[in-house]
């Protein structure tokens, strides 16, 4: 379905006002053989933090997890390379896991990130 000329300027002027930083995992072992995880910095990005409210809302209360929220970033190939188990997101100073990616695939402008804070 092709998108109004409104919608797609609508889009472009998405402000993405929070600066989020991705961690990958990594894992690496110590002179004695044992097996050390940390969290480095991979990338930073511009995104808008957006609370989960509605239908959302209650689904994720249900299930424990009514600290999600979502983080939609602009597309970029590299984000392609995050994954659930190996990256998490800091953002004000706190951690969030990511549970789900959404490459919205409709416009390939947009991703989703759903994320669920502690850690």
């Amino acid at each position: 379905m092709l998108r109004t000329p409104n919608e797609i300027q609508r889009d472009l002027g998405r402000v993405l006002r929070r600066k989020v930083t991705i961690q990958k995992k990594v894992t690496e072992r110590d002179q004695y053989g044992n097996v050390k995880t940390r969290w480095e910095d991979w990338k930073t990005v511009w995104a808008e933090r957006e609370s989960l409210f509605g239908r959302d809302y209650f689904a994720a209360l249900a299930v424990g997890e009514e600290q999600t929220v979502q983080f939609v970033v602009r597309y970029a190939r590299f984000l392609e390379e995050m994954r659930t188990d190996t990256h998490r997101l800091v953002y004000e100073d706190e951690i969030y896991n990511i549970r789900q990616i959404d490459y919205m695939r409709d416009d390939g402008m947009w991703m989703k990130i759903r994320a669920i804070r502690g850690g």
